[in-house]
């Protein structure tokens, strides 16, 4: 096929631009003849001609992801005009989200990112449609190996400056946690020191705090706390006062201790043991338990963090609940009929945390080895097994 011309490009925009124009304008009628799946069936159609035609521009990958942005931005722009005070948003949304779920392998998967963050003026709107397309990005049948998904990913990602604060809320409500992670690693490389560091670290331990994670993207949080367990040991390796790490350790806790419960813990129910029951995989809660029983024992009485193989580890105690994170509580799992499933791993991880040359350091040793035992599917947690970034 012939290269891609300014004016072809310009002609394909234009169409796209104009059948979004007539569909926005269908949303305002009152026809009952206008239907949802008429609607849906032309924009199904519409997105299939704009993969085609770019799909059909091999000469320059530049090119060829610059125009599918700007036809992605047309289409989206169906959620800007469409009309508001009806279902058209609602079912226009889900529409768009099913069609990226089931194109991973989309070449307009990438420029769906760009354009949701360039051209949508509803925050909540871009951040689900960017997770979505990021979601179905790690489902596809790309090459992703030596950091490649990575990168392509932070490329496209460009988080609105002027709305940051909104953004990343409406990311937490609405459990978008790759979105998250990927902004912190954007974030990463324009810190000056390790003030900055220690601000983004912060930042992370606050979404520990706030997100409200299901099954489906329960796992996407050890995205951030792996890097968070990095920048721990860089504020030590580079000369913060231990002391504030380990306070920083200690205000992280609390977040992962609660997300590892089996039952809250909280409130008047919670404290006679009638708490709600998590909603979390068995093995989510047990990587967390597990996690936060070992950074629990490097932090010891004296309040130094345990970096050295040869110091004696903190002696255990406890106040008898359950949900602490101890060595006894861990133990007690391989009799629960909960975790029966998960004995092994179980047994796996005291082996790893009785093992007095095991420090802090170690700590993300013991994060890849479970998780990647546990959670084989899941493609975005590849950074936690070979730094790519």
């Amino acid at each position: 096929m012939a290269p891609l011309t300014p004016e072809v490009a310009i002609k394909q925009t234009n169409y796209v631009s104009s059948m979004v124009h007539l569909l926005c304008l269908c949303t305002n009628e009152k026809s009952t003849s206008m239907n949802t799946e008429a609607i849906t069936r032309v924009i199904m159609n519409l997105l299939t001609e704009i993969e085609s035609l770019c799909a059909s521009i091999v000469h320059d990958y530049q090119t060829r992801y610059d125009h599918s942005m700007n036809l992605i931005t047309e289409v989206l722009n169906l959620l800007n005009n469409c009309n508001s005070n009806s279902k058209w948003p609602d079912t226009l949304s889900k529409m768009l989200l099913e069609w990226i779920e089931s194109s991973p392998n989309s070449v307009l998967i990438l420029p769906t990112i760009s354009s949701a963050c360039r051209s949508l003026a509803s925050i909540t709107n871009m951040v689900i449609i960017v997770e979505k397309a990021m979601d179905s990005y790690f489902n596809s049948d790309f090459d992703l190996s030596d950091g490649r998904g990575w990168t392509y990913l932070l490329g496209a990602l460009k988080v609105p400056e002027m709305s940051l604060t909104d953004f990343l809320d409406e990311a937490i409500q609405h459990g978008c946690y790759i979105v998250l992670f990927s902004y912190a690693l954007q974030q990463l490389p324009l810190s000056q020191g390790l003030e900055d560091e220690m601000k983004l670290l912060q930042d992370m331990i606050q979404w520990t705090f706030k997100v409200k994670p299901m099954q489906q993207n329960e796992a996407k949080l050890f995205l951030w706390w792996h890097r968070t367990i990095l920048l721990l040991l860089r504020q030590l390796d580079f000369g913060t006062d231990q002391a504030i790490v380990c306070r920083t350790l200690q205000n992280w806790l609390p977040a992962m201790i609660t997300l590892g419960e089996d039952k809250a813990s909280s409130g008047f129910l919670g404290a006679l043991g009638l708490g709600k029951k998590s909603q979390l995989s068995i093995k989510f809660r047990l990587i967390t338990k597990a996690l936060c029983t070992f950074m629990s024992i490097q932090i010891l009485p004296s309040g130094v963090i345990r970096l050295d193989p040869n110091a004696p580890i903190k002696p255990e105690t406890s106040s008898g609940k359950s949900h602490e994170p101890t060595l006894t509580n861990l133990e007690s799992l391989k009799t629960n009929k909960q975790y029966i499933s998960l004995k092994e791993h179980i047994e796996a991880a005291i082996n790893f945390l009785t093992d007095s040359r095991n420090t802090l350091r170690d700590t993300n040793i013991l994060f890849t080895q479970m998780t990647k035992h546990l959670y084989t599917d899941a493609r975005y947690l590849e950074t936690l097994f070979k730094e790519v970034v």
